[in-house]
């Protein structure tokens, strides 16, 4: 029977290591996260290949359980993947505008293709053909090794470069390069260890080891943090906002977009030709709304009113009212009514209240107003 030990130790590290990088991926923009996701999912199927057609190495045993197989075929893709992922987040991490380009991903093809072509001529004896099989195993080892160096190496320098010309990230590039010192110490491990047996003490040792350490980059990365939000908010995603403020007010304020039935911030976005999280961020940042929904619904809320107050639609089909407001049924319409006015639909008709406006759309409407005008009087 299996020590307890063993289990505890590995447990220990991968719990850490996944949940760093969790933290991470929900940290980062999401432009970034679906690039990175791709990358290391790429990386490690290729390195999962990789292994597959190694010489004379088992991912796992068949004596196993599934539950250890699954853990260590997950602690494989994470050792397989950690220099290029932390080489992409030294570039990406304080660049709000980092965008994965065909360099980055030939970067990845030259690291999988070559060490791929290497395995198979010395499968077929066409290279170190006279080597025992262990030294086939650090003939096929020296290029992904030699070429994950490098990328820890250029990882690091990224970061030591982003302290040195913006001092306010200089806790943020220290923190970066002791989570460098985590995957460089996850990278010896994997060249130290070509046995994978998880039941060797010494690999246990270091598996919680790396455990301990991963803390510790977890507890100042999250001290650290706030400082990475405002990386992402100080940089020129704004900008790119404030040149679509124009389409907005047209779109949105003069041919009332909202009241399309179903309109999504995807659309929206496409429609004013920005990226969706560049319209999210401004929304909240600079509009002080919680989230598009709550400014969609407090448009239709605001016209609704504006109709019963100014027409006779007190009379008239409540569906109707909600249908043209772009309500997709009566109990939504109803619902947003009474949040945002305090009153449902019927005892606001009976009292007809003055509803003063939300200031956040007297303010857009006001702005709206100054643009158009200033835009008329330009063209005359």
């Amino acid at each position: 029977m299996d020590h307890p030990f063993f289990f505890i130790t590995h447990g220990f590290g991968l719990g850490i290591g996944m949940i760093l990088s969790l933290y991470i991926f929900y940290e980062l923009k999401p432009g970034q996260k679906k690039n990175l996701i791709l990358a290391l999912s790429i990386s490690s199927i290729g390195s999962l290949l990789l292994q597959i057609l190694s010489v004379d190495h088992k991912t796992y045993f068949p004596e196993e359980t599934w539950y250890l197989k699954i853990s260590k075929l997950i602690f494989f893709f994470l050792q397989a993947s950690i220099t290029y992922f932390y080489w992409l987040l030294s570039k990406s991490i304080f660049d709000a505008n980092f965008r994965m380009r065909p360099f980055h991903y030939s970067i990845l093809f030259f690291k999988l293709t070559i060490t791929i072509f290497i395995v198979i001529l010395v499968r077929n004896n066409l290279l170190g053909s006279d080597l025992d099989p262990d030294g086939k195993k650090i003939l096929i080892s020296f290029y992904p090794i030699l070429f994950n160096l490098i990328l820890l190496i250029l990882g690091f320098f990224n970061s030591i470069e982003a302290s040195c010309k913006n001092l306010n990230h200089k806790s943020l590039s220290t923190n970066l390069i002791l989570i460098g010192f985590f995957f460089f110490l996850q990278f010896v491990f994997r060249v130290l260890f070509l046995e994978t047996d998880y039941k060797i003490i010494e690999y246990s040792i270091f598996a919680f080891s790396d455990g301990i350490i991963g803390i510790v980059c977890f507890y100042f990365l999250e001290r650290n943090i706030s400082i990475l939000n405002q990386v992402y908010k100080s940089n020129g995603d704004h900008e790119n906002s404030f040149k679509n403020i124009h389409e907005f007010y047209l779109v949105f304020i003069r041919e009332k977009i909202y009241l399309r039935e179903g309109l999504t911030i995807g659309e929206l976005a496409s429609k004013l030709n920005t990226k969706e999280y560049i319209l999210r961020r401004y929304l909240r940042d600079n509009l002080n709304f919680q989230n598009f929904n709550e400014m969609v619904n407090l448009f239709r809320i605001s016209e609704a009113c504006e109709i019963i107050k100014n027409s006779s639609w007190k009379s008239n089909n409540d569906m109707k009212l909600s249908e043209y407001l772009g309500f997709s049924s009566g109990s939504a319409f109803n619902r947003y009514f009474k949040m945002f006015t305090g009153l449902n639909l019927r005892d606001y008709k009976t009292t007809n209240p003055e509803m003063s406006l939300d200031p956040r759309i007297q303010k857009l409407r006001k702005n709206a107003e100054e643009f158009f005008s200033r835009s008329m009087e330009g063209s005359l």
